[in-house]
């Protein structure tokens, strides 16, 4: 979910806005439809007004959704003028402020407006850097009550510089056509910077619990081998979130992916796609000899009798698509559901 959204939304979360409602702004149709997805939302509403309530914030550079067309502009200016940084007296920002309007309303992805030349992009950038040698100074002042956050302020304008240039690269956005390598891994590395920024400068000793697609937060893909060659292609050239997280914390990122023996997958957008019967030999069909249901594989610290895992094993659980890998170098964790439920939608 994105950076910005998240926060605006969990700040009218914590002044009492409906959860759902605020939620459906920020998040994507995908999960706030999905009817497995409710008690989470239970959950984020039970807790939002106690002393110790689950805080969200989001790690996606993208602007989407309706939150950041209804209140970005309006909250920039706001925080500005608190800090008492005119907002006109910065070069460019008339100009950068249609740059951002036009990015909230995917007017590049959707064709409603040509990219800028490449001096205007410059001009973007320029201005960005402008208002943030402004806001850096105040970074070490006390804050007053009320005051707004210097710190995500100056990580917003990164977001929105890394946004605006992938925007600008895509062009119009067609569903058919697959999204350069540099393009995705510009995206990885947004994503890494913001959960390092939210582990290290907000959110110190604290415990982030963090939901992505496990093709973002799982390592090494280049060591994973498949006979897939579009796959293989996709694999050897991306540099993920689970890269970059890895490298600065270290032992303190722990990373779980789920897999599934049967069932089928899906979104409440598309219809359920079947699992293929898994590889005899592979992880998948191992945990089924087990008779679990469900069952949690530690990759981190295997017990005696564990060194097959250190070998090279089948498993799927990237994108359902069995491949070869040493896993404790790619995980720490494997969750096994031994049937895959496709999401439902909620009724109206």
């Amino acid at each position: 979910s994105g950076f910005y959204d998240h926060e605006r939304a969990w700040q009218e979360i914590r002044s009492g806005a409906d959860v759902r409602q605020t939620l459906n702004g920020a998040l994507s149709p995908m999960y706030a439809e999905a009817q497995q997805f409710q008690p989470l939302l239970d959950l984020v509403a039970e807790r939002a007004a106690s002393e110790r309530p689950l805080i969200m914030a989001g790690l996606d550079g993208q602007l989407a959704g309706p939150i950041p067309r209804q209140h970005l502009l309006a909250d920039l200016h706001d925080a500005l003028a608190k800090l008492d940084v005119d907002w006109n007296s910065v070069p460019g920002t008339a100009e950068a402020e249609a740059v951002i309007r036009d990015l909230t309303r995917e007017a590049y992805a959707e064709g409603q407006v040509p990219v800028p030349e490449g001096r205007a992009r410059e001009r973007f950038g320029q201005t960005l850097d402008a208002l943030r040698r402004r806001l850096a100074p105040l970074l070490d002042r006390p804050a007053s009550p009320g005051a707004p956050d210097v710190a995500f302020w100056l990580q917003l304008f990164n977001n929105l510089k890394q946004y605006a240039q992938a925007s600008w690269k895509i062009g119009r956005v067609d569903p058919k056509k697959p999204i350069a390598p540099e393009l995705l891994n510009l995206h990885e590395r947004q994503m890494a910077e913001n959960l390092l920024w939210l582990a290290q400068r907000r959110y110190p000793g604290r415990k982030l619990i963090v939901w992505s697609l496990t093709v973002h937060l799982a390592r090494d893909l280049n060591h994973l081998s498949t006979g897939d060659t579009a796959n293989r292609g996709h694999l050897s050239t991306l540099t993920t979130l689970g890269d970059l997280v890895s490298r600065k914390l270290g032992d303190e990122a722990l990373t779980m992916a789920f897999t599934s023996f049967e069932g089928s997958s899906g979104n409440v957008f598309h219809s359920p796609l079947p699992l293929l019967v898994p590889t005899p030999g592979s992880f998948e069909e191992l945990m089924s000899r087990t008779g679990l249901s469900a069952g949690l594989v530690s990759l981190r610290r295997l017990p005696d009798g564990g060194g097959w895992l250190r070998r090279g094993v089948l498993a799927r659980p990237v994108s359902y698509k069995e491949l070869l890998g040493v896993w404790p170098r790619h995980l720490d964790a494997l969750v096994f559901v031994r049937r895959l439920e496709p999401a439902r939608r909620l009724s109206r």
